[in-house]
């Protein structure tokens, strides 16, 4: 095994298509499955290749394949501390199938797995519910699991009744449902929310938005979004991504990612089974309204593959883990985001002078009163309109009242002018976002119920704005004013 380090940014392609990209590095432990669960004979067998990956933030399920020319059983396998030490129980969920067929789908959420199969038709255990810590079937419903499967939170906006274990299966243009922990149908194939964005019937997985219930699906390789609009109905559906029509080839799967930063969609484009595909290019990623977004995975390279990759986000730890179907591997990355732009006209005497050479330190502002290095202002998360996170911080204030505003260039060529007790680095038309009040020396915009950073600047197209923290500092200092500024910071906000 070996040991993996990750850090994730978000930095900003530029070009005729401006899009994100996001910076992956894999971390924690590559679990090599072929030492345990890929050897027939042991009692940690699940099949010749892992399908299929749960994973809650500790501990990891497998599900397996028969990728053998005859009938045998698959199952599914615990790794207790899957990214750090990847112990092996041994195997559960045995399922017959024959070849060319076994799990599809695995789900873990409140403290039940749940799991897909397709052994080619209708099976006792196609769609079934398992104990995560004995292994212990818990229930099951006869169906084909072609088609992976997912916890459902229902709509969130007016919850009814639509929560549950979520399911596709082919040749049905519907979601079906079951009580996550009787497994009674709630809904079933015959009277389920219609999700069919005209694409055929042919599904390769499911997930869903924890934050709003929107269904994500695969189907003919590319990737499929409905909009929830009550618990067992959806807007619409359409195809947000697109990839090689491929409607018979296994292994298409995705998995929504709602990290710190943004929320996206990582997806496998698998349009063929040859041997031969890079991680890299066959891994990728799309915003919620289709986007592309680069992933930039630095120097992590696994062994080519035939492009068969599952993956399990988890929110609470913001692990993505992936699981390699060729190589028989398990991948963790822990995505992050550091700033969204650059910090610029420093009071450190690298820009114009502070007013009365009361200079910080190298990347603060002017220096006040209360703390002679400056105060600071710096950003975090994805500078996207479609799906804004990004946060603007200060820190190294008094504790009194701090006004955060947005320009449209920097003032002064980016050397800023002085204005109070320190420089102005925003200029041109400003907006006021919001004035905060600070706690220990720092304060944040936006704040819980606050408007996104883009909305209440007024951000409705890809362009530059420059921000600006004006706090109150009423100490006698420097000149006659009460107040003093942070550096400034310019983000390139991107579709």
């Amino acid at each position: 095994m070996k040991s993996l380090t990750i850090l994730a940014a978000a930095t900003l392609a530029a070009g005729a298509q401006a899009q994100s990209t996001i910076t992956m590095v894999p971390f924690g432990i590559e679990a090599n499955l072929d030492v345990a669960c890929a050897q027939a004979g042991t009692p940690e067998y699940i099949g010749n290749n892992p399908t299929s990956v749960a994973f809650d933030g500790t501990d990891a399920w497998i599900a397996g394949y028969n990728n053998t020319g005859g009938s045998q059983v698959v199952g599914v396998v615990k790794l207790t501390n899957a990214a750090t030490g990847a112990l092996f129980g041994s195997a559960f969920a045995p399922v017959t199938c024959p070849a060319q067929r076994g799990y599809t789908g695995l789900d873990i959420a409140n403290g039940t797995l749940v799991a897909s199969c397709d052994t080619g038709g209708l099976d006792a255990r196609g769609i079934a519910a398992y104990s995560p810590t004995l292994g212990t079937l818990a229930w099951s419903v006869t169906a084909r699991g072609s088609s992976g499967i997912a916890f459902d939170p229902d709509y969130v906006a007016a919850p009814g009744g639509g929560s549950g274990a979520g399911w596709m299966t082919f040749n049905s243009g519907r979601r079906s449902l079951n009580d996550l922990l009787t497994g009674a149908a709630l809904f079933d194939t015959t009277n389920g929310m219609i999700v069919d964005p005209g694409l055929g019937t042919l599904w390769r997985d499911t997930d869903f938005d924890p934050a709003t219930g929107d269904i994500y699906l695969r189907v003919n390789n590319a990737v499929a979004k409905g909009t929830r609009s009550g618990p067992n109905s959806v807007s619409g559906a359409i195809q947000i991504a697109f990839g090689a029509p491929a409607a018979f080839v296994a292994g298409q799967n995705l998995a929504f990612v709602n990290a710190p930063f943004g929320n996206f969609v990582v997806w496998n484009d698998r349009s063929v089974t040859n041997l031969g595909q890079q991680f890299t290019t066959v891994v990728r990623a799309t915003d919620l309204n289709g986007n592309a977004i680069t992933l930039d995975w630095g120097a992590f390279a696994p062994l080519t593959g035939a492009g068969w990759y599952d993956f399990s986000y988890h929110a609470a730890s913001n692990v993505l883990c992936v699981s390699d179907f060729t190589n028989r591997r398990l991948y963790f990355f822990q995505p992050t985001v550091t700033t969204t732009g650059s910090a610029y006209c420093f009071g450190d005497g690298t820009a114009s002078a502070c007013p009365c050479g009361n200079a910080g330190i190298a990347g603060n502002g002017c220096a006040s009163s209360i703390n002679t290095s400056g105060a600071n202002l710096n950003a975090s998360g994805l500078a996207s309109l479609a799906a804004d996170a990004v946060v603007l911080a200060a820190t190294g204030m008094p504790n009194s009242n701090a006004l955060y505003f947005q320009g449209t260039a920097r003032q002064n060529g980016g050397l800023g002018a002085p204005f109070g007790d320190g420089l102005r680095c925003a200029g041109g038309t400003i907006v006021r976002l919001g004035t905060k009040t600070n706690v220990a020396g720092a304060s944040q915009f936006p704040a819980a119920g606050d408007l996104s950073v883009s909305q209440k600047g007024l951000v409705t197209l890809p362009s530059i704005r420059t921000y600006l923290v004006w706090y109150r500092n009423a100490a006698a200092f420097c000149t006659a004013s009460t107040f003093n500024l942070t550096n400034g910071f310019e983000i390139n906000w991107q579709p």
